[in-house]
């Protein structure tokens, strides 16, 4: 069995995916036990205070949550500022894997850069949504009209 820390209040993808028992996502004979996944940020806070549990003191600068620096799930320019020389290495890392394969989702370098750490920016790249349909078939395109998939 797995234990986790993942909790519910940490986002709304978690609330509707995650119960306090489930199978692996990847492994479906291992089961992962979530044991405070209905805890509230107030509720982690209490726990912490109540038994003096050391802390990384990033959260008393206003972070809420702490992972990995550049990651796009929590795309931003707040890491970005805080820690230049970490999103430089991504960057450079980055380009490197975008010159050395063309990229076809999207038209520039820059583009996909944006779209790294851009929480508005698409991760579909700057493409029509034609030319993606056109590009990855029609597997998983919804079209706008009725529901139906794109042809």
């Amino acid at each position: 069995m797995v234990m986790t820390g993942v909790r519910w209040a940490e986002s709304p993808r978690r609330k509707k995916n995650w119960d306090m028992i489930s199978y692996h996502w990847k492994d479906k004979t291992k089961r992962v036990f979530n044991p405070i996944i209905d805890w509230t940020d107030s509720d982690v806070w209490g726990y912490i205070h109540s038994r003096k549990v050391a802390y990384c003191k990033l959260y008393d600068e206003g972070w809420k949550r702490l992972g990995c620096v550049g990651c796009p799930m929590v795309r931003g320019t707040k890491e970005a500022d805080r820690w230049p020389k970490v999103m430089n290495v991504w960057k450079v890392g980055m380009r490197a894997w975008f010159e050395k394969k063309p990229r076809p989702k999207w038209s520039s370098f820059d583009k996909l850069w944006k779209a790294w750490r851009d929480r508005d920016a698409s991760l579909m790249g700057d493409l029509k949504r034609e030319e993606q349909c056109t590009l990855f078939g029609s597997f998983g395109m919804e079209s706008q009209e009725n529901g139906k998939k794109s042809p």
